[in-house]
C-alpha cells in the first residue's frame, strides 16, 4: 500500500504528454528519419529547407514547426495560403512573440498566413528578410476556421 503514491506519481507523469523535440540540418535529414511518414513535414516545406527543428506533442498533435528557406523560395511557400487579416493580426503577433520573434516586425518584414492541417487551423509566420518560416498548430484565430 506504501508504493501506491509512487504507482500514482508514475501514471500521472506518464499521462502528461509525449513531447518530441527533433533537429535536422536539412530535408533529406528529416525525410530520412520519417518525417513525412509521420505527417509531420508538411507537403509546404521546400526540399531546399535546412535547420529544421520540430516540437510535437503526440498527445494532443499540437506543433511547432521551424526552418530555413532560401528567400527566392519564400514566395511559393507561402503562394497558396490566406495573409491574416488586420482583425487577427493581435494573434498574430502573441504568436510571433510565442516564438521568440519581435512582434513588432510583423507587416515589415515578418507575415502571418492561416492554414489549414487536417481541419485543423494552423499559421505560417515567415520573415521575408531572413528566409525563416515558422509553422503552428493549432492557432485560435477569431476569423478563420477549417472547412469541416
Amino acid at each position: 500500500m506504501k508504493c501506491w503514491p509512487v504507482v500514482a506519481a508514475a501514471l500521472l507523469l506518464t499521462a502528461c504528454g509525449d513531447v518530441t523535440n527533433e533537429s535536422y540540418a536539412t530535408y533529406a535529414e528529416a525525410r530520412a528519419a520519417g518525417m513525412i511518414e509521420r505527417g509531420w513535414l508538411p507537403d509546404f516545406v521546400p526540399t531546399s529547407a535546412t535547420d529544421i527543428h520540430d516540437v510535437h506533442d503526440l498527445d494532443t498533435n499540437a506543433q511547432t514547426l521551424i526552418f530555413s528557406a532560401p528567400t527566392s523560395e519564400v514566395p511559393a511557400t507561402t503562394a497558396r495560403f490566406r495573409r491574416a487579416p488586420a482583425e487577427d493580426l493581435a494573434i498574430a503577433r502573441q504568436m510571433i512573440a510565442h516564438l521568440g520573434w519581435e512582434p513588432d516586425a510583423l507587416g515589415a518584414s515578418v507575415q502571418a498566413y492561416q492554414l489549414c492541417r487536417a481541419d485543423v487551423p494552423g499559421g505560417l509566420f515567415v520573415n521575408n528578410e531572413t528566409g525563416v518560416i515558422a509553422y503552428k498548430v493549432p492557432v485560435d484565430w477569431t476569423t478563420f476556421t477549417c472547412p469541416s
